[in-house]
């Protein structure tokens, strides 16, 4: 039954995917730039640059470059980068890998801080230790990625001098860029964890357990935190899906050589192919984190079913 699902929710993504290969692929044409012109140069002729045109097969009716494309994506073959001459695959591999981990790690950091304070909000509602864990929360959304990032550079790597400023090696490397991506992240989880196990908590079946006598420690994880884990898991799934496509900013302050930074690069150089692929990537793995997230919930509820 799960791999019927598994394979009807990956079916039903086809025409999701056609959508955003559509949209992809003639909007990047719309947009001002000429990846002739930035490869041949400022100083090129105009001869030199359509000889390049034609090379790269932009002087075709776009019609037939779409056509070109789809056909080339059914063979799972992405295309050639104008820029490096290197199959898009070959390129996006080992960032794609970076990209992942680095997400992971994130949301490793995310949820052992935003879980448990999201228990202590519900737990002691309205009282100073909720009203830390709300500003903290709202502080968190409200900062964004790139100048947090810098002032961990400036704590940790210049005045601190204990990690790296940016790059890629050992374990060391990935802590900085690993808390920029994850502070938005607990603030998500830990307000939705505060509202999820209030609600539950409010429940008769707690009431019932407290009047039995239950150890309130129990309560809390075997009842309420059990029952309130669905729409966390939602949350996780969802931002989990975010953050491989908003890793932008940071991979670019911290110089780590993920999908993020070498988007912008591609952008810059008009690299058609390369864009395409990047984002077809970031597509396919949320819509695979959300199919995910449908499977856990069977595990967390045996009262969900699939459909």
């Amino acid at each position: 039954m799960m791999i019927r699902y598994f394979f009807g929710r990956l079916i039903s993504t086809i025409p999701v995917l056609f959508g955003i290969t559509l949209f992809l692929f003639f909007m990047l044409r719309a947009l001002p730039g000429d990846p002739a012109q930035v490869i041949a140069g400022e100083m090129a002729t105009e001869q030199e640059v359509e000889i390049i045109r034609h090379q790269l097969g932009l002087d075709q009716p776009v019609i037939i470059q779409y056509q070109i494309f789809m056909t080339r994506l059914i063979q799972l073959d992405l295309g050639t980068s104008i820029r490096t001459q290197n199959p898009v695959t070959e390129e996006i591999r080992p960032r794609l890998a970076n990209t992942v981990l680095l997400a992971l790690v994130a949301t490793v950091i995310a949820c052992l801080l935003g879980i448990p304070a999201g228990i202590i909000a519900a737990v002691r509602p309205y009282t100073w230790m909720d009203n830390i864990v709300t500003i903290l929360a709202l502080f968190g959304m409200s900062m964004p990625a790139f100048w947090l990032g810098l002032m961990l550079i400036v704590i940790f790597s210049v005045n601190w001098q204990l990690l790296p400023v940016g790059g890629s090696g050992g374990i060391e490397y990935i802590v900085l860029p690993a808390i920029t991506l994850a502070a938005m992240l607990i603030a998500s989880i830990a307000r939705n964890t505060r509202s999820s196990m209030m609600e539950t908590m409010s429940q008769d079946y707690i009431t019932t357990a407290r009047a039995k006598g239950v150890v309130e420690n129990t309560i809390i994880i075997r009842h309420a935190l059990k029952n309130s884990f669905i729409p966390i898991i939602t949350v996780i799934g969802l931002q989990f899906g975010a953050l491989l496509g908003g890793t932008v900013l940071t991979e670019t302050v911290f110089a780590w050589p993920g999908m993020g930074r070498l988007l912008v690069s591609s952008i810059l150089g008009r690299d058609y192919p390369m864009i395409q692929g990047i984002i077809l990537v970031f597509a396919l793995l949320f819509v695979l984190t959300n199919i995910l997230v449908d499977l856990i919930y069977v595990f967390l509820d045996p009262k969900v079913r699939y459909g």
